[in-house]
Formats: C-alpha cells, sequence, structure tokens
C-alpha cells in the first residue's frame, strides 16, 4: 500500500454500521408544540379556526427536517403506540452506499400493528451505532444516553391519526436524502375492526372546510398556555376598566394575542402594531394571518389595527408625534434572556 493513500492501508472505519429505528408515539408535550385545540382564547373566539404548526411549510432549508425531544423527560410523558421498526441500516464501510444515500437517496415506508390507543402527535426515532463487532451505542429513550430522540411532528388532522388498539395500522414514509426526512402518514381500520371510521370521535372542527392558520411550534407553545392565556385576560379587563386605551401601541412583535384582548373590552381602541419585514418574514406573514382570521371570526374591525416597521414615522400617517394609552412590551425574549433592545 502507498503511504500517500491512507486508504490502501487496511483499517476500519468506527463506527462501521448504523440501524435507524422509528415509532409512532402520543405525547400532550408534542401535541402542544404543532396544535391548538381551544375554542376560546381568553375573551376571542378560535371555535371555527384550525391552528396548527407551520414547522414544514416555513424555511426548510435553515433547520432540520425534524427536532429532538429526550423522551424520557418529556413533559407529561409519552407512549410508544407500536413496537418501534428498523427504517433502515447503513454500512459506513461501504463507500459505495453512503454515497448513494448523500447523492441519490431513497424512499422508505414502514408499516406498524398499532398496540395502544391515542393520537399520533409525532413519529420518534434514534439510531444504534455498531463500533465494530461486539460493542454498540444505542439512543433509545429507554437507553442511558445523553442523545435526544429525534422527533418528526405528524400534522394531519386527528380524525386521521387517532388509532386503536389492535385495530388500526399505520404507515410513516421517509425520504432518505443526506439526512431522514418524514413524508406522509397513513392510518386505516383493520378490516375486522368495529370501530366508527367517521371522524374516528375527534372534535368536529376537524371535519369542516374552516379557516386553517399555520403558527410556529414557539408561538403555539404560548397559546396553549393557560398561564398566560388567563394573564391576557385579566390584564385587557383591568387596563380596560382602569385605564383610557383608546390608542394601543404594541412592540411585542409577536402575534397579537393580548391586543385582541382588549379589542374585545375596548371595541373602540386603536392598535398599531411593529412587524419585523427585514429579519423574519415567515413571522410577519403568521402574524397577520392570525390578526385578520380572528378579527373576522370575533367581528373585530380590521380598520382599528395598523402596522409599523422600524419606528413611527413608518406608521403611514405622516407623524411621529403620535400619541398612545399604552405601550405593549416584551422584556424576555424567546430564549429566556433579557432583550436588550427594549
Amino acid at each position: 500500500p502507498s503511504p500517500r493513500n491512507p486508504l490502501a492501508i487496511p483499517s476500519s472505519v468506527v463506527p462501521a454500521s448504523a440501524d435507524i429505528y422509528v415509532v409512532p408515539i402520543t405525547s400532550h408535550h408534542i401535541d402542544n408544540n404543532n396544535f391548538c385545540h381551544k375554542d376560546k382564547y381568553g375573551y376571542i373566539d378560535l371555535g371555527n379556526i384550525r391552528i396548527k404548526s407551520n414547522f414544514y411549510s416555513c424555511d426548510k432549508n435553515s433547520r432540520e427536517p425534524y427536532t429532538s425531544e429526550d423522551l424520557k423527560s418529556i413533559p407529561g410523558g409519552y407512549k410508544l403506540l407500536a413496537q418501534p421498526k428498523l427504517l433502515f441500516s447503513v454500512n459506513f464501510q461501504d463507500r459505495r452506499q453512503v454515497e448513494d444515500l448523500l447523492n441519490v437517496g431513497q424512499t422508505k415506508s414502514v408499516k406498524f400493528q398499532i398496540t395502544e390507543d391515542g393520537v399520533c402527535h409525532a413519529m420518534a426515532g434514534w439510531f444504534t451505532l455498531h463500533l465494530d463487532q461486539h460493542q454498540q451505542l444505542s439512543t433509545a429513550p429507554q437507553e442511558k444516553s445523553c442523545w435526544q430522540q429525534a422527533i418528526f411532528p405528524v400534522l394531519s388532522p386527528p380524525t386521521q391519526t387517532k388509532v386503536y388498539k389492535n385495530a388500526s395500522e399505520v404507515t410513516a414514509t421517509f425520504k432518505i436524502h443526506k439526512h431522514v426526512q418524514f413524508e406522509t402518514f397513513e392510518s386505516r381500520l383493520l378490516p375486522s375492526s368495529s370501530h366508527a371510521v367517521d371522524g374516528n370521535g375527534c372534535d368536529s372542527r376537524w371535519k369542516e372546510d374552516l379557516q386553517e392558520i399555520e403558527l410556529p411550534p414557539s408561538t403555539l407553545r404560548y397559546l396553549n398556555c393557560p398561564k398566560i392565556e388567563q394573564i391576557y385576560q385579566w390584564l385587557a379587563y383591568y387596563a380596560s376598566r382602569d385605564v383610557a386605551c383608546q390608542n394601543i401601541l404594541d412592540l411585542t412583535g409577536d402575534i397579537p394575542l393580548l391586543c385582541t384582548q382588549f379589542a374585545k373590552t375596548s371595541p373602540t381602541s386603536k392598535f398599531t402594531l411593529k412587524v419585523d419585514t427585514s429579519k423574519d418574514r415567515d413571522k410577519v406573514r403568521c402574524l397577520l394571518d392570525f390578526l385578520t382570521t380572528v378579527a373576522k371570526q370575533n367581528g373585530l374591525p380590521i380598520g382599528n389595527f395598523s402596522c409599523i416597521t422600524d419606528d413611527l414615522s413608518d406608521s403611514g400617517n405622516g407623524s411621529s408625534e403620535e400619541q398612545f394609552n399604552l405601550c405593549l412590551v416584551n422584556p424576555v425574549s424567546s430564549s429566556g434572556r433579557l432583550d436588550q433592545t427594549v
């Protein structure tokens, strides 16, 4: 062998190979990251609106096509709905196989016989690394590993993801190309099942052709927090009772959950919302979609809302001297740190 070509020297690749496993799971925590099932949010009616995550529709090129969770310590726990199945294996010592997965890819479908009742909120995935012929390392949730598990949210309506023990079969399809990407989810009742098919016993809002809003998972967690909802409702009530709320400036940059509360308690109030179109256009689009849909659903005059970008001179009224009775700020960023720009 030539010293200039290390690959010509007898050697081994470590790890030698890997097996990737997937399984359908149910988890209230994951559901809260991807759906809002509320009929009301404080004073706001959400009953005819479907709200779900934009995880698969927002900027796909800036992130991995999955999230991750430490399932053994996930809030509220989780439950496997079937036995884990092998999705695919890769031999790192086979150069042709590795290059094929990187350059061409492949699509794999896995079928699961459901062993527990529940709603499939996600497909969970992990891997086993074979270091050599004898030693291996697993990242399965029951193992004492520092690795988290991959979470592929299932964003199909609950009418399509509710499954029954020994009566349902699930098929999950993945595309394996450089990384693992979740493609489709299908659930069907077995011919011997006695369960009703229509609606699968789920919320009726998913049976109708209703307005749908897609929001970031971080916003859905916020929307699903009962403590924040209660605070916003009481704040809107007391401020409307004790303070003149005719002109409100919202500098939070978030979806106007609090402003829409004020719009219900103070119908004549005017609102100016700050939006940042230079950084995150998806976030701005979500904000405007939420505002217009909620305003229509609740009979709120959309003309009472306006937007600014960087400063008050962009508000469109030609004056930077506008006076506000109330200013809303969010001093804590989404990372949990104090926002130095406030």
